[in-house]
């Protein structure tokens, strides 16, 4: 659509500048199957992976050199895009010094029998991770390590959640994501003579003395709890990361990393 046609909203009152507000919500991501993804380097890895993309809504008094290489590909896509006053971006969006790209996608979902492992797989298993920020942070690092997933269970997991999609930083667009029981995790573990590793800091092994050559799963648990007995009693070695200092723990985000 040539930029002429591009339509333009002024008002931060309009309907659609609403939809993009109330998408901020889990309970309207739940209820319309959809999402928001904000940022020129988060809309680019998601076109790039195949994510489906709905909408497109810019503001061109923010954007910076890469937007013309986004736009485009969103062009070349068929994505609609819709162009936003200042105020209503900002209103939009949930980033302080935002740059200028909103997209809303369609979310999916991904089941433990659609994964496909390598002959040597990788997982990474998350428990209760309460913050969305360190579960986005924990995909960047399982995705940089080309793990073959993350699966995730326990309380509170929202993947679609904005600051999961911000701190991920588009792996959570290249990583297959599954939320199930631990229950399901482990017979999916056995099932696929998956080594059970979990991180505590009880445990007399550090992390360097596990055998990681063989099919393995990390289990990472809550910030302040860690994990649960479920997997302290399930797994097959326990390891730790020994704090040189005065701390006696990491962020989970980092820990993971």
């Amino acid at each position: 659509m040539p930029e002429s046609e591009t339509p333009f909203i002024a008002s931060p009152s309009n309907p659609k500048v609403k939809e993009l507000v109330k998408l901020q919500k889990r309970s309207f991501r739940d209820e319309t199957r959809r999402f928001l993804i904000e940022g020129l380097r988060e809309t680019e890895r998601a076109m790039d992976a195949g994510v489906s993309l709905e909408s497109l809504y810019t503001c061109t008094e923010f954007f910076t050199n890469t937007a013309d290489r986004v736009l485009e590909k969103a062009k070349q896509r068929g994505i609609e895009r819709t162009e936003l006053s200042k105020d209503a971006f900002e209103k939009a969006s949930s980033r302080k010094g935002p740059d200028g790209i909103l997209a809303i996608a369609e979310q999916w979902n991904t089941s433990l029998d659609s994964l496909e492992l390598q002959e040597t797989p990788l997982l990474v298993i998350a428990e209760s991770i309460e913050k969305p920020g360190n579960l986005g942070s924990i995909m960047r690092s399982a995705e940089a390590a080309r793990a073959d997933a993350l699966l995730v269970c326990g309380t509170g997991v929202d993947l679609f959640n904005p600051n999961v999609i911000r701190n991920a930083q588009g792996a959570c667009f290249s990583l297959k994501a599954v939320i199930c029981s631990e229950e399901a995790i482990k017979m999916f573990a056995r099932k696929h003579a998956i080594k059970l590793i979990a991180t505590t800091p009880d445990a007399s092994k550090p992390y360097w003395a596990a055998t990681l050559s063989e099919p393995i799963a990390i289990l990472m648990g809550t910030e302040h709890t860690g994990l649960s007995d479920f997997w302290l009693e399930r797994a097959d070695e326990r390891v730790a990361i020994p704090m040189a200092g005065s701390m006696d723990s990491l962020n989970v985000a980092t820990a993971t990393a």
